[in-house]
Formats: C-alpha cells, structure tokens, sequence
C-alpha cells in the first residue's frame, strides 16, 4: 500500500530520524493528504519497534506537581550525581550535576568519590562562593543527600531542602539533564576514546 511506503519514508528514514507523531504528521501534511491520514501516522508512530526501544515515553506518570515559583537565578538549585563512567586521567568517574531552575544553567564536576563532605564542599567553594547562597536546593533522596553533615551545612546557611522521588522526571528537572548529557558523554567518548 502506497501510504505504508509513504509513512515508513516519513518516519524511519535515516534523515527523518524516527520523529514523533507531531513532527512525523507535520512533514508529511507539507507533502501528501489522504483520509484519516492524522489518524494512520499516530498509529504508525506509536506501533514502531525501534521507538519502543530507544525513545522514553514522556507522558505524564502520576498527579500534576506542585506549583513552585522560582522568580530569580540561583533561587532553587539542583542537585544529582552521574556516573560510573570510564575513568578519566585523574581516576575520576563520577558526575555532579548542579542546575539552575531559573536559566537552567548546568554545572559539571568530576569527582572520585560522592560522600557528603566532597558534596558540601563544592556546593560552598564552587556554587555559593561564585553565585551566592540559594533559598531552595532540590534533590533525590541519595544518602549524601540526606546526610546528618549535609543536613546540618545546609540549614546553618539558611537553605531549604526539597526531595524528589527517585527517576521521576515530572518532579526533577535532572532526569532529562541526565539523560542529554549522557548521550552526549557517550557520542564524545566514542569518538574520542582514552580521553
């Protein structure tokens, strides 16, 4: 059938890069018409195997979030550790991501260890000493997280801890960091190995 030809060329062609229902729909809308063609590509979309495979599903998981305003950078941070990658010269394997909720602004920095003493003390000389002190730090429930010592360094700075469920990416900015930035490191680490 010409229009299985048709979607298979709009969806899975290496140049279309198995797109999604909307962007899959909107390039063959420019080409092609034919009856309940909005209804054929969702189906097509939604049945491709590759896409099962690889792509993760971003429907909403559970009751809407909370409102949490944030009115200025620096306000509420989060924080998360990455990792195990390969190590690099200096032996350092894993990730600590600090994000921006208001510009979004990702900070990396490689560690060896992820006690909370190594967390601390990046958070003071490397986020509040360059940016000052934020009012909300958001995290997951990660045992340098919930630390008496890390515990304790925030509140005597005046910083409100937050916690988020673990891989929910409705509630945590950081699961799509996460997610951009290791198939970043991965595309990068294969083309340049031994870095």
């Amino acid at each position: 059938m010409l229009q299985t030809a048709i979607l298979k060329w709009a969806h899975d062609h290496s140049i279309a890069g198995y797109a999604g229902r909307i962007k899959t729909l909107y390039r063959l809308s420019s080409w092609v018409y034919w009856p309940f063609m909005h209804k054929d590509v969702f189906n097509y979309v939604q049945s491709c195997l590759s896409c099962q495979k690889s792509k993760h599903s971003n429907a909403p998981a559970a009751n809407p979030m909370q409102l949490h305003t944030i009115s200025q950078t620096w306000h509420t941070i989060g924080i998360d550790i990455m990792g195990l990658f390969l190590p690099n010269s200096r032996q350092k394997r894993i990730l600590l991501v600090i994000v921006d909720y208001f510009t979004r602004w990702v900070e990396l920095f490689a560690l060896r260890q992820t006690t909370a003493t190594h967390i601390a003390n990046i958070l003071i000389n490397e986020i509040i000493c360059r940016y000052g002190v934020p009012l909300y730090i958001l995290s997951d429930n990660g045992p340098q997280f919930i630390s008496h010592l890390y515990i304790e360094i925030c509140a005597n700075m005046g910083i409100n801890l937050k916690f988020t469920i673990n891989y929910h990416s409705q509630t945590n900015m950081f699961e799509r960091v996460n997610r951009t930035l290791k198939a970043q490191i991965d595309i990068y680490a294969q083309r340049r190995p031994g870095l």
